[in-house]
């Protein structure tokens, strides 16, 4: 197997020449997407592994935009802004116990010099910026709606299968199970 390598330890992303696999797993950072930037200019992966513990909503975001169209195989927990990425792939398929997992804002402490404004307005632009995401790669925005309801920080809604991913992209929304991710 010959393994290109690694940026850093958190973002771990390896592009395997013999099987034409992208390996992504780690925290999601502007790092793991420049690296995987840099994979994808100069090759197209057959599949894109995916895992890991989420990280930056707006890298989430990019790395969303770079694997559009990709065949994503879930190889584990993709958690938070690694799940949201996973939305904008053609497939998504899961290993074993693999699974999205999906939650809620993450509303950060602020500082005290921050105004109640520039709060609100940090707050609104990243559900735009979600409900814009999301659209884009043909979820409906009440899916957004529905993380907001029934999820949180610490309480993540499970998906398995690509038929449970494609019900809630069609605005269905099958009986999913729900982690206690807070306490993992």
């Amino acid at each position: 197997m010959t393994l290109l390598p690694a940026a850093k330890a958190e973002a771990r992303v390896t592009f395997d020449l013999d099987s034409n696999v992208l390996w992504i797993d780690g925290s999601t950072s502007t790092e793991s997407w420049r690296r995987i930037k840099e994979v994808l200019d100069e090759n197209k992966p057959k599949y894109i592994m995916m895992e890991g513990p989420g990280g930056s909503f707006y890298a989430g975001l990019a790395i969303g935009d770079l694997i559009k169209g990709y065949h994503v195989v879930i190889t584990g927990k993709c958690v938070s802004s690694c799940a949201i990425s996973a939305m904008s792939a053609s497939e998504v398929s899961f290993l074993n116990e693999a699974a999205l997992l999906f939650h809620g804002p993450f509303i950060p402490t602020v500082p005290i010099t921050v105004t109640l404004e520039e709060y609100s307005s940090f707050i609104v632009g990243g559900w735009i910026d979600l409900v814009v995401y999301m659209n884009k790669n043909g979820v409906s925005p009440s899916f957004v709606r529905f993380l907001s309801s029934n999820t949180s920080t610490c309480k993540l809604a499970v998906v398995q299968t690509q038929e449970e991913l494609d019900m809630l992209k069609e605005d269905k929304y099958p009986n999913l199970t729900y982690a206690d991710y807070c306490q993992q």
